[in-house]
């Protein structure tokens, strides 16, 4: 799972700077040192390790920014909860860091030095270190962290009041103050100083490359006879052939060298050459890493439309983040097309039963790739947007069983009727069941013709009349029942007169069951579907599958043994185990939501179909006898749109058993129509002046969310 914060207000293509900062002080009294993942973007930027519950771990990059936001994702691996004390941006100028482009950022090395407060390696050289720490803003007007190298015992500094002229160094803009001090061999005509890979940012020692920026300006004006000259060799090479190096005074200059790693120690030396008076020096230096970024986003204007969708509906699922990217951690619910040389295109969207509600977003019409949308089951209202007709790609639609009023927009209906808008596994070529005040007639209104003003008066009086006659017939053969088992009961009432009979007759007609039987059958009255005027009824399964309610007096009853008893002959011709049927049915609606939120269909469905059925098929079966039990009754499906789904349940169960499958279900077969949802809380303890952010976090799933369930 992840944790994204989003910068926005950026300038596409321009650069920033980026830094995080990570202090755990046991924050959350569990002693426990976590390690997690951080990302820029979609992209692995370094491995936070705190090894101790007082550290200040500080992390830095050079980036440009693809568009106009930037995330900073945390990732949890299972070894503790991420969290982030800092996050800031500072903008760069636009010729600053040429090196950092859009597929290449600068990471700042994160190896710390035993005097240094702070891992990052960008240093300055004044001395006592213990009073000089960290020059930042406003000493550097970009907010660049410089710490000092430390007091090393062989090497002294020199230091000027005078203006440091930064003008050729524009490229890296270093403060003047910094420059004013550099450090120098008290004895001896070497400068030396080493680094080693940053094992948190996990690149291949055999490939990683750096960048090393040193920063020169003489400080002493010297006399004509005195010269300060020396090479500058790294891992024992020459930087530039075989010249030397001069710095020119009080004036700044930068002397750039990529270092591609192949040991795992890297050497500066810094050597005066034999005619040489004055020993080198080194103003600073700055270290990065060259990251590239390999990892290829979602292309903006997908990923800003799932953010607009996200926000409008108040969407948590796993909903952090890039959309498509990483794989790994692409958004459930869609379906995303990846290119090894572009950016990811989202092809499919599935929303079906996610407590939508409102208008259908205009956000929908920015996928210019998209397929398929299903927005099913939610409840949308409002008239039926044009703009489903200009989505250029889109080839099924599914605005079934919401509150959608008004007309078809004619758009639509002529691509439902040219067949450019399909509808899968169907011959159909829309569905907008399930929506009561939808007009399919193309009109503006939903105002009935003249023929279904006569089609409802001739309804309005069969349907009574139907009725009337249904009652009478079913009164006839009620009365003629009971007064079979009127005669039936005085033939045999002297029979049964007998205790003994008496116990018999019961025994046949309702089968008795020990306490350690009813245990077994409901799991240890593990799930109660209700409670009456004696106590608890649970559910529970016979032998052969059969469900039953179990139904236990309670001690606490107000109800004795005899009515209890009498009550329990009553039930003598139901089929149950102590079962008041009736109670029963009015509990099911509710057990049934429950295994479908849990995406259980396989509880719900008849344990003597052996499996042996289509997954879709028995939930749409399952969903509309829910909706046909809707209270108030208008709220119910008509007549109409049953047959239909019935017909296309059946046309599923058809479509499985014949092994077809060749159709738009091939590219979303992998989509789930619900999500299973990581809750992940990122905590921001110090987030610094000018940074803009916004944290999203993944919240549980609904308890009510009905929907399969991710397999």
């Amino acid at each position: 799972a992840r944790s994204c914060y989003t910068l926005r207000g950026l300038s596409p293509g321009g650069r920033y700077l980026v830094r995080s900062s990570f202090y755990y002080g046991n924050y959350d009294a569990l002693n426990r040192l976590p390690s997690f993942h951080l990302y820029l973007g979609v992209n692995r930027w370094a491995a936070v390790n705190v090894t101790a519950p007082d550290d200040i771990l500080i992390f830095e990059a050079v980036v440009v920014s693809p568009a106009d936001f930037f995330q900073v994702c945390l990732v949890d691996i299972g070894q503790g909860t991420p969290f982030i004390s800092g996050l800031d941006l500072r903008p760069l100028r636009a010729a600053m860091y040429p090196e950092a482009t859009v597929n290449q950022s600068l990471l700042l090395l994160n190896l710390r030095r035993p005097a240094a407060r702070f891992a990052l390696n960008r240093y300055h050289f004044w001395r006592p270190a213990s009073f000089y720490k960290i020059y930042r803003y406003p000493f550097d007007s970009y907010d660049r962290i410089w710490q000092s190298y430390g007091d090393i015992a062989a090497w002294t500094n020199i230091t000027t009041t005078a203006n440091v002229d930064v003008s050729k160094a524009s490229s890296f803009d270093a403060p003047p103050v910094v420059l004013r001090s550099a450090a120098t061999p008290v004895n001896g005509t070497r400068l030396e100083f080493s680094w080693s890979p940053d094992t948190s940012q996990n690149n291949d020692s055999s490939s990683a490359a750096y960048l090393l920026l040193l920063y020169f300006a003489e400080l002493q004006q010297l006399p004509g006879n005195v010269l300060r000259r020396f090479d500058i060799l790294v891992d024992g090479a020459s930087w530039n052939g075989s010249r030397s190096y001069t710095p020119k005074y009080l004036s700044a200059e930068v002397v750039e060298q990529v270092v591609v790693q192949g040991s795992g120690q890297h050497t500066v030396s810094l050597v005066a050459t034999p005619d040489a008076i004055l020993p080198p020096i080194l103003n600073a230096f700055e270290i990065y890493s060259l990251r590239q970024m390999t990892e290829l986003a979602t292309n903006n204007g997908d990923a800003k439309a799932m953010m607009g969708i996200r926000t409008t509906y108040m969407l948590k699922k796993n909903w952090m983040g890039d959309p498509c990217a990483p794989k790994a951690f692409a958004w459930n619910g869609l379906n995303c097309s990846y290119s090894s040389s572009g950016p990811a295109w989202i092809t499919a969207l599935i929303l079906s039963s996610s407590l939508l509600t409102g208008a259908v977003d205009p956000s929908f019409g920015d996928l210019k790739s998209l397929q398929y949308l299903d927005l099913s089951n939610n409840s949308l209202s409002g008239p039926i947007p044009d703009f489903l007709a200009q989505m250029p790609s889109l080839k099924f639609l599914d605005l079934s069983s919401n509150k959608l009023s008004g007309s078809i927009p004619a758009a639509l209906v002529r691509k439902r009727q040219n067949g450019s808008l399909v509808l899968i596994h169907c011959c159909c070529n829309s569905r907008i069941g399930n929506n009561a005040n939808i007009c399919d007639n193309g009109a503006s209104t939903c105002a009935p013709n003249d023929k279904q003003k006569n089609r409802t008066l001739i309804i309005a009086i069969a349907v009574p009349i139907a009725v009337a006659t249904l009652l009478f017939v079913a009164a006839i053969i009620i009365l003629h029942r009971r007064r079979i088992k009127q005669d039936t009961w005085m033939a045999n009432s002297a029979r049964l007169n007998s205790p003994r009979d008496r116990e018999r007759s019961n025994l046949f007609e309702n089968r008795q069951f020990s306490y350690k039987e009813l245990k077994l059958i409901t799991a240890n009255f593990k799930e109660e579907i209700g409670r009456g005027g004696f106590g608890a009824v649970f559910l529970g399964y016979l032998e052969n599958g059969s469900p039953v309610a179990v139904k236990i007096r309670s001690k606490t009853s107000s109800q004795g043994d005899r009515e209890f008893l009498s009550e329990e002959r009553s039930l003598s011709l139901r089929p149950s185990v102590g079962i008041d049927v009736s109670r029963l049915l009015s509990t099911l609606p509710m057990w049934v939501r429950q295994k479908l939120s849990e995406g259980n269909i396989e509880s719900i469905a008849d344990s003597k179909m052996g499996r042996e059925y289509d997954v879709n098929s028995v939930w749409k079966v399952t969903e509309l006898a829910l909706q046909c039990k809707e209270q108030p009754s208008r709220e119910r499906p008509t007549m109409t749109d049953v047959v239909a789904e019935l017909k296309e349940c059946l046309e599923l169960e058809v479509s499985r058993g014949m092994g077809n499958y060749n159709s738009v279900t091939s590219g979303t077969s992998n989509l789930s129509a619900t999500s299973t949802d990581s809750h992940n809380d990122a905590q921001a303890n110090d987030l610094k002046q000018q940074s803009v952010l916004e944290l999203g976090q993944v919240g549980d799933a609904s308890p009510t969310h009905i929907g399969p369930a991710p397999r």
